[in-house]
């Protein structure tokens, strides 16, 4: 990952995550429609996983675009 991803990553971790969660681990991801591509960033934590757009050039999340997927792991 370069600076700028790291840096996504950290960003939307910051933004979109509950105080109650522990950050796992951040990806960024493209998505591929319709010929055109969206830079996206996925964060994984212990109770779910965030999909959202993320502009590079101003350095923000779309609150808009959020997706998440809640899980319950039991041990």
């Amino acid at each position: 990952s370069s600076l700028v991803e790291k840096q996504a990553i950290v960003n939307t971790r910051d933004e979109i995550m509950g105080e109650e969660e522990l950050f796992i681990k951040g990806w960024h991801i493209i998505q591929l429609k319709n010929g055109s591509k969206k830079d996206k960033v996925l964060i994984l934590t212990n109770a779910a996983i965030y999909i959202c757009s993320y502009d590079f050039k101003n350095k923000n999340v779309d609150f808009g675009s959020i997706f998440k997927i809640i899980y319950n792991i039991r041990y």
